[in-house]
């Protein structure tokens, strides 16, 4: 049966129709379906992890315009919180879908009578490489980094109007 090349190896010695000196696995009917399954939940963890990260930027926005409209410090700090709860939803599926990925690897490369169907993953990496990926940590750095810009300058403007204003009494004033 010829298929899809995908680099999986079966018999070494024996010469294919490719030319090397492997035997190389094509795709069959059980293989396929079993692949189908793995990739749709290698889909449903991608998009659980977008509408978090979506929900995350919503959600800060929010609650930056908020303290900056009334100019509170704690207000400002909040996002910090709600951004390390979507960094922890975001991590989670991430890393399933890392060991989807792995899966789907090893159910390509695995022989027809094999194919079992199961959906269990293996713990493929510890959870620090997953919180060291390039989008947890500019998403959700940034986002910190923002909230706390954001909770310096509210200080900073609170007390350079109360500066101000301090001034403004003490120069007005009649007593003085």
């Amino acid at each position: 049966m010829q298929g899809q090349d995908f680099g999986c190896y079966l018999t070494p010695g024996l010469e294919t129709i490719w030319g090397d000196s492997l035997w190389r696995r094509t795709m069959d009917a059980k293989r396929i379906k079993h692949l189908e399954f793995v990739t749709q939940a290698i889909d449903r963890m991608s998009q659980n992890s977008f509408v978090a990260r979506g929900w995350c930027v919503t959600i800060v926005s929010a609650l930056l315009a908020i303290a900056i409209e009334r100019g509170e410090v704690a207000l400002a700090l909040l996002p910090i919180l709600a951004t390390s709860v979507f960094m922890a939803v975001d991590t989670f599926y991430l890393r399933q879908e890392r060991r989807f990925r792995a899966l789907y690897n090893e159910v390509r490369c695995r022989d027809e009578q094999e194919i079992d169907f199961s959906m269990q993953t293996q713990v493929t990496e510890p959870i620090r490489s997953t919180l060291k990926s390039p989008i947890i940590m500019l998403l959700y750095g940034g986002m910190v980094v923002f909230a706390l810009a954001v909770a310096a300058w509210i200080a900073w403007s609170d007390s350079e109007f109360r500066r101000l204003k301090t001034e403004q009494e003490t120069h007005h004033d009649p007593d003085a």
